[in-house]
């Protein structure tokens, strides 16, 4: 496989929030972090020039790359005809990741718009990938790897460590990327695992966590009445052992999960009841 020199006739498209990455140090420093091996199917979302899909393909056995721009889907495929990459015409949100092979590793530099969407999706898919490795928002890096009692600590961060051990591996300049995006980026690390606290519905637990953080300055006795009505609410907060007068970001994942998991008993008594 020669060099390849990227397509300086490609013009990165808006409505895609394209951004393709030119800086080589970082190119390799990502490519480093990832410690791919020559056993690893690997899936790239967003490979836009190549720049990573050229790097990554001679350490691994098998690339898939998915790209919605037809116009580089044709460069790429022109590129990368008769090799170990695959080329994938198709929109990451509406593909059909149940085909690929289990323990697969997945890499991408993800748009900003649908960054939330393209990391529910590949932490609910089954079989759990290997290891995910993305290029976001640096904001949005940060809220992912957040810590409880800060800031940073919101709904994002509760979704994420439900299903992953989260880490931000280094921080990336806009002058990375051409053309340049309005804010700095960073390079994170998701190992999916199973829960170490078990929901018993994951749906109503992620309900509660973002109702709640959409009204972070109120006390949680106060928040939960957008859910349930305030008795209600404290009874929900007494049998949990959880304290109301709190505020969601002082409330650990572990003791979100237990709040949802009595919730969720107390709407099945009133259903038998009912």
């Amino acid at each position: 496989m020669t060099a390849w020199r990227p397509h300086s006739d490609i013009v990165p498209k808006k409505h895609l929030g394209q951004h393709f990455l030119h800086d080589p140090h970082v190119r390799d420093r990502i490519i480093e972090a990832c410690h791919f091996q020559p056993s690893d199917i690997v899936l790239e979302i967003g490979p836009g020039l190549g720049v990573l899909t050229e790097q990554i393909a001679r350490r691994v056995q098998h690339l898939y790359t998915v790209e919605k721009d037809a116009e580089l889907c044709r460069a790429l495929d022109q590129k990368f005809q008769n090799t170990n990459v695959t080329i994938i015409h198709n929109d990451i949100l509406k593909y059909n990741l149940g085909p690929l092979p289990p323990n697969i590793k997945i890499i991408g530099n993800l748009p900003y718009y649908i960054s939330s969407p393209i990391i529910e999706k590949v932490l609910t898919h089954h079989p759990r990938p290997a290891d995910i490795f993305f290029t976001v928002q640096l904001e949005f890096g940060q809220r992912i790897n957040a810590k409880i009692n800060t800031r940073d600590y919101s709904a994002l961060t509760g979704f994420v460590q439900y299903y992953a051990d989260a880490k931000m591996l280094f921080k990336i300049s806009k002058a990375c990327f051409s053309p340049a995006p309005k804010v700095e980026s960073c390079f994170v690390h998701l190992k999916p695992r199973g829960p170490r606290h078990k929901a018993n519905n994951p749906d109503l637990l992620f309900r509660v966590i973002r109702q709640t953080f959409q009204q972070r300055r109120k006390k949680l006795a106060n928040a939960l009445t957008s859910l349930v009505e305030k008795d209600k609410a404290m009874e929900i907060l007494d049998k949990a052992k959880i304290d109301g007068e709190l505020r969601p970001e002082n409330i650990s994942l572990e003791n979100y999960v237990q709040l949802t998991n009595v919730m969720d008993e107390l709407n099945q008594e009133k259903k038998r009841e009912g």
